[in-house]
Parts: C-alpha cells; sequence; structure tokens
C-alpha cells in the first residue's frame, strides 16, 4: 500500500564500520534544517534501536563483540589501549575501532565513560603490523575519520585518535548530462544579503562515501540523504580525514533527481592528495528499461533505483532506494556515470543499477482513522489509499564501451539476504553471478514483469533457549522470468496442525514468532501462499506455493524454487514458442538448512526429488515433464541444484495455447514444496475460437493488450487481448 504523504527533509547518517561486509549505524538527523518524519528502511534482523544522548534515534548493528575473539587467539598478546580525543561540540564518534592487520581484523567496541566523556578501550592483540581506524559523526554534515597506519604491536601500547588531525576535506562536484552542475536548495543569505531559501536545480542527493584500504577493503563510510544545503554547513558527502598515504582510496556513489530525471555517478579518488572528486559528463549512459504495467492506466506509475556496491565484486555498501518519482509509461531511465573497472588495481570499485518500477492495481479508496489530541478529544482523519506492485529489476553492470550485463547473484533485494551469504560464511561475492541465469541484453525478448513468476521460501527454521517452541521465520519471494522481484499483496494461510497460525502476510513474522512462544508440541506446519500479481498475454497470472513442514524430524525445513527461466535453442529467454520442440525449462532448487552459528549465518544445501507437469491452462489435468539434473551447473550460494528440460513432449490441446507449470520438491524426511506457475508458458498460437472481429473504437474495454503481453493504448492490427469494464477478458481481432 502507499499512502499520499509529504515528505519531510531529512539526513540519514550511516557510519560503516566494516571490512568487506557491512556493520552499519545508522542516525536519523534533521541537520538543523526542519521537523524529521522519517522512517528508514532498515532490517531489524541486523539493527536494534537505540536513542543516542541526544535525543537522536540510531540504529545500532547487532554483531558479536569482536573482543571476545581476540582474547582467544594463541600466541604472545600485547595490551593496546585506545583513546579519543575530539571536541564535544563539533561531532559525536561511533564508538568503534576498526582493526586491520596480518594477524587480526575486525571491530571492537570501545566503552563510554560518563564520568569523564570520553571512550576507552584496552583489548589484546597479538604481535604484528595494524591500521587502526576510528570515525565521529560531524555536527556539520559528514563523517570524519581518524587513520593511524602501520601500527607496530610488539609491546603494551596506547592509541589515540586525535581528531583535531582530521585536517584533510574531501568533496564532491556533480555534473549533469548537460554540463550544468547540481546544485540543493539552499537555506542562507543570498546575493542581496537577504536571508532566505535560494533555489536549485536538484531535489536531493544520496551519498555513499567509504575510505577504501587497497588490497583489504572497504573500512569505514558514511550514508548521507539531503535535500537541502545550509549555509554554515557541510555539503552533503563531506569527509575529513587526517593525512594518511595512497595506501588508501576513497570511492563513492551519487543518486539524485531534478524535475526530469535520474542520475547515478560512481566516484574513485586517484590519490589522497585529491580533495574534490568531480564526474565528467561526457561518460553518461542512458539506461533505460522496460517493464509491463498491470494497473488499469498510465496513471499512478513511479520509477526508483537502488545500487549496489562492489569492492574486488565483494559486496559493500549500497543505495536503498524506492520508487517515487512519477513517470509517463512503464519505462524506467537513468543516467549512469559508473562504468565497469577495466584495470587490475587493488580494490576495484563498480556499482550496479537496479531499477525499481511500480504501478496501482486497484482504484484510490477513502478510509477514515480517528486519533485523540491531548484531552482525549477524538480527530477524524481522512485519507486514500492505493495498492500497488512493485517489480525490483536484476543488478545491470555497465561496460566501459556502454554494453550492459544483467547479473544474478541471488534475491536479497527481496528479503532473502541469508540465501546470499557463501556456506559456512564469509564475504558476499555480486559478481558475476549464476552463469545460467545472468544474460545480456540481447537475450532479454520480453519486459520485466511480463510472466507469472516463481516463489522463492525462505525458512529460517530455528530452536533457540529463549524461544518455548521451534520458530520458523518465512519470507517469500517471488521471482519472475529475468529474475525481477515482482512484490505485492500476498494471501497466507498458516497453520499448525491443521489450525490457522497466521492469514495476514503483514503480520506473518509476528504471527510466527507468538506461536512458537506458546511452547506447543511439535507437529506440522502447512503453508499456503497465493499472488495474481501479473497479467500474461492477457490472462491473468498467479503464483501459487504449498509447502509442509514437519517439525518432528530432525530435518524440518522443505525444499524451494530459487529461480526458473525459458530458452530457446539460440539462448533466448522467451516462454513463447512456436513449436513446443524450441522451449527448454531451466530451474535452480534445492534443499536450503538455515545454520546459525555464534560466528555468523548461512543456509547449506542437500538433494531433493524433483516433479514437473504441465496442464493447459487453468485446466487443472496434468502431464509427467522430464528433466534432468546438471551436475555441473550446481551454484552456492543462493541457487542449489540446476535442472534442464525439453519442452517437446508438451502435447494437449490448450485453446490459448498457454500451459500451467506444477513443480513439487521433497527431501528423504517428508517435507515438501508444491507451486503452480498459472500460466508458464505458450506453445503456438492457440486456437482461434472466442477471437470476435470488432471495430478498433470499442468503447467498452478498459484496457488492452497484445498477444505477447505488452499493455497498448491504442489497438492494433492483428488479434489484441482486451480487458473490460466488467472485468471479462477477450480476445478480438483489428483489422
Amino acid at each position: 500500500m502507499k499512502h499520499n504523504f509529504i515528505k519531510s527533509v531529512m539526513m540519514l547518517v550511516l557510519c560503516l564500520m566494516f571490512g568487506t561486509t557491512a556493520a552499519q549505524v545508522i542516525v536519523v538527523n534533521n541537520n538543523g534544517a526542519i521537523n524529521v518524519g522519517v522512517k528508514p528502511n532498515i532490517d531489524m534482523a541486523k539493527y536494534e534501536k537505540c536513542t543516542l544522548a541526544n535525543g537522536m534515534e540510531a540504529y545500532v548493528p547487532r554483531h558479536d563483540n569482536f573482543y571476545k575473539k581476540l582474547n582467544a587467539d594463541e600466541g604472545n598478546l600485547f595490551n593496546v589501549t585506545f583513546k579519543m580525543s575530539y571536541d564535544q561540540s563539533k561531532m559525536f564518534p561511533n564508538g568503534y575501532v576498526t582493526i586491520k592487520g596480518e594477524n587480526f581484523s575486525g571491530d571492537v567496541e570501545m566503552e563510554y565513560e560518563w564520568q569523564t566523556g570520553q571512550y576507552k578501550l584496552t583489548c589484546q592483540l597479538p604481535a604484528g603490523t595494524y591500521d587502526f581506524i576510528c570515525s565521529a559523526m560531524l555536527m556539520s554534515g559528514g563523517m570524519a575519520f581518524n587513520i593511524k597506519e602501520l601500527a607496530d604491536v610488539s609491546n603494551d601500547m596506547t592509541v589515540t585518535f586525535d581528531f583535531a588531525e582530521c585536517d584533510m576535506i574531501y568533496g564532491f562536484k556533480t555534473l549533469k548530462a548537460n554540463g550544468e552542475e547540481a546544485i540543493l536548495n539552499r537555506r542562507g543569505v543570498d546575493e542581496t544579503g537577504q536571508p532566505g531559501m535560494i533555489p536549485g536545480n536538484t531535489h536531493y542527493f544520496t551519498d555513499v562515501v567509504m575510505p577504501v584500504l587497497k588490497g583489504i577493503g572497504v573500512v569505514g563510510g558514511l550514508y548521507n540523504w539531503s535535500s537541502l544545503q545550509v549555509d554554515g554547513k557541510n555539503p552533503s558527502g563531506t569527509i575529513m580525514l587526517n593525512n594518511v598515504s595512497d595506501r588508501y582510496k576513497l570511492v563513492s556513489q551519487r543518486m539524485f533527481e531534478d524535475n526530469n530525471d535520474t542520475y547515478i555517478v560512481k566516484y574513485e579518488s586517484t590519490s589522497m592528495s585529491e580533495t574534490m572528486l568531480q564526474n565528467d559528463p561526457a561518460n553518461y549512459v542512458l539506461y533505460e528499461e522496460n517493464f509491463t504495467s498491470i494497473g488499469n492506466d498510465n496513471n499512478g506509475l513511479f520509477q526508483g533505483f537502488s545500487t549496489v556496491g562492489m569492492i574486488d565484486n565483494i559486496s559493500c555498501d549500497g543505495i536503498t532506494g524506492e520508487a517515487s518519482l512519477p513517470i509517463s509509461s512503464p519505462t524506467t531511465r537513468v543516467y549512469v556515470d559508473a562504468a565497469k573497472s577495466t584495470d587490475n588495481q587493488l580494490s576495484r570499485f563498480d556499482i550496479m543499477i537496479q531499477p525499481i518500477f511500480q504501478d496501482n492495481v486497484s482504484d484510490p479508496e477513502t478510509y477514515t482513522w480517528i486519533d485523540y489530541d491531548y484531552y482525549n478529544n477524538p480527530i477524524v482523519h481522512v485519507d486514500t489509499m492505493q495498492i500497488y506492485r512493485t517489480v525490483i529489476g536484476l543488478p545491470v553492470i555497465i561496460g566501459s564501451d556502454g554494453s550492459l550485463e544483467y547479473v544474478n547473484a541471488g534475491h536479497d533485494a527481496g528479503g532473502n539476504y541469508a540465501f546470499h551469504v557463501p556456506v559456512g560464511g564469509g564475504d558476499i561475492v555480486e559478481y558475476p553471478g549464476h552463469p545460467q541465469f545472468s544474460y545480456t541484453p540481447q537475450q532479454k525478448v520480453l519486459e520485466l514483469g511480463s510472466n507469472s513468476p516463481i516463489c522463492a521460501v525462505m525458512s529460517q527454521n530455528t530452536t533457540d533457549s529463549f524461544m518455548e517452541g521451534k520458530y520458523s521465520y518465512l519470507n517469500p519471494c517471488f521471482i519472475g522470468r529475468y529474475g525481477e522481484i515482482v512484490d505485492g499483496y500476498v494471501a497466507t494461510d498458516i497453520k499448525y496442525n491443521d489450525e490457522v497460525i497466521s492469514n495476514n502476510c503483514l503480520t506473518m513474522e509476528e504471527d510466527m514468532y507468538n506461536f512458537a512462544a506458546m511452547g506447543l508440541p511439535d507437529g506440522v506446519i502447512t503453508a499456503r501462499f497465493e499472488t495474481h500479481n501479473a497479467v500474461v498475454d492477457g490472462l491473468q497470472g498467479k503464483n501459487v506455493t504449498n509447502i509442509y513442514y514437519d517439525q518432528r524430524q530432525e530435518d524440518w525445513t522443505a525444499p524451494t524454487m530459487q529461480m526458473l527461466l525459458f530458452k530457446d535453442h539460440e539462448g533466448n529467454i522467451i516462454d513463447r514458442f512456436a513449436t513446443a520442440d524450441e522451449g527448454i525449462l531451466e530451474f535452480a532448487c534445492g534443499d536450503f538448512d538455515y545454520q546459525r552459528l555464534s560466528s555468523g549465518f548461512w543456509f547449506d544445501c542437500k538433494e531433493q526429488t524433483v516433479e514437473v507437469s504441465y496442464s493447459a491452462y487453468d485446466a487443472d489435468d496434468w502431464t509427467e515433464l522430464d528433466v534432468n539434473e546438471v551436475a555441473s551447473e550446481f551454484y552456492m550460494p543462493g541457487f542449489g541444484y540446476f535442472y534442464r528440460g525439453s519442452l517437446q513432449n508438451v502435447t494437449g490441446n490448450s485453446e490459448t495455447g498457454w500451459y500451467d507449470l506444477k513443480i513439487k520438491l521433497t527431501d528423504p524426511s517428508g517435507n515438501w514444496q508444491e507451486q503452480v506457475i498459472s500460466p508458464a508458458f505458450r506453445i503456438g498460437e492457440g486456437s482461434i475460437t472466442g477471437i470476435e472481429t470488432v471495430n478498433s473504437d470499442n468503447a467498452a474495454e478498459v484496457a488492452r493488450y497484445t498477444v505477447d503481453g505488452r499493455a497498448i493504448s491504442t489497438p492494433q492490427a492483428g488479434v489484441n487481448i482486451v480487458k473490460m469494464s466488467d472485468g471479462s477478458m477477450k480476445k478480438v481481432l483489428v483489422r
């Protein structure tokens, strides 16, 4: 659901203390502009909420205290005491020290001494050479980093982070495609000396700025969102450093919008003496992506973008966007200056772009809600809401020649982050992705969102000492043929021994937690997830997924699908074939068990039995379809076992030419997942029964599609699929 609202001016400051995977402190700060009304998109599985001393709300990463690991190391250990010296009127520290060295790398948390107002920590390190990094958020905006390079730990020692040393100021200048500098609205004094608001030409900046230790990775960073420049405050993305060598470099990504376009720019310093980084507008590439809209018309369409950051193809931080910019057609567009790195330098920095498309699938509805004032008098509010569908495309990396690659390394953008973690834990590899499910634009024939998705269900089944019973965190993620994530309303029905636990996708997590807290005996959990967020070739598309978990077994997690597509013999990804022998089915699945240790979490993968069958669209008359495992294409993390089968033996008469697909996965413990993808593929043009010859000015229709599922605004010669005002669908022949 999307409510009408006015976005408040705000700044999100994200302090990153990580090696190659992020541990982030997110602070909401209005930078002295106006009152803030912000709800950041934060995964509460990774963060916990706290309140800083100055009243700001912060979300602090849930992670182990690495100090325990330090004391567990064998060999000679030396006491290292960390202290900080800083001006409390100008900054407040994050309280962590990042350590990068030959014998240990990690983060340690400093202790705040309320009596002195200072941070201090003594820990033990094995002998060796280390870099120590500490950061603080600036009251004037931005982040300061104090870095101690190549410290020799051979005796007990004290390291003092003196932030008065941070006198190197780094900033970013951004030029648009027309060469004009991007400038925010500014609150200050104009050319006549009058205070007020000076108009800019850009709505906002979202910046992610990260210092990188070459050959090691990211050592910290700033995440900043700003829609206003205030005189006396630092520009968006400002970083302050002490004088460090060229063992370090600074990398950044910036996203911004003006009245017409969205831009994404990548920056990478060549020397730490380079304090102002600027892009070259000649490097912009216009990336456009076509989506299928299932809304009533082209009103209520929005676009947005996210980015995936990488150092040497390993995940670092990116920009999390949302579809908020209105567009007039179902095509997203963004100017990108972020060519893929081509050199062999240490710690190559790259970003990938994910388009986000949103369309309305319901008419606006008015609703009333009641609030109460201080004296308990009722206040009646009237608002409107609509149900929207969101489609998130695969990340795209852009080559130096402007070429595109669609990269499928998983679907953590849909909430299934844990599937992305390597078996045994470790760094997340973003590029180049699964070789069979990543592709080029030449292979992509249809629009994103033009198909009925599969359902990849992440089941984090755990037994925790603080819970009375077994807990299941379930996250269904719907994935289209091109790896796009399709998000919208999901009908949910979860039962324990045939008794309903949850029937609301919005409260499912809370419902499952409350169920586990009841401590009932182990039993059978069944789940049903159903979505109808697709229109395919004018037909209503859907996915119906049923799951069976037997808690009485040692293994009580069902297998799941992870990706599915159809190809022709030339490698084109398409689900519409002239004859059956042209079509090839490929999919990945596995019996994924959630593993969680004090050192991290991941999924392993075991085999399952696979049953595949097909039926004419909506006929529920199933025939077996042969598929074979291709052992060489097994891929982890996130995909598992790979199967391939030909459609050449598909027989039967489908009036529409479309067929449904049913796949059932069963593990040795009897847990199973079965899903129906309807419709899934088409053979031929189907029967001509039901085609009507009409004039092109039929006034009863509310939507019209071509036979390949594209929405059209005017009749086109040939067969059209027409959605009527009474909700019915019919084929018409336009002459």
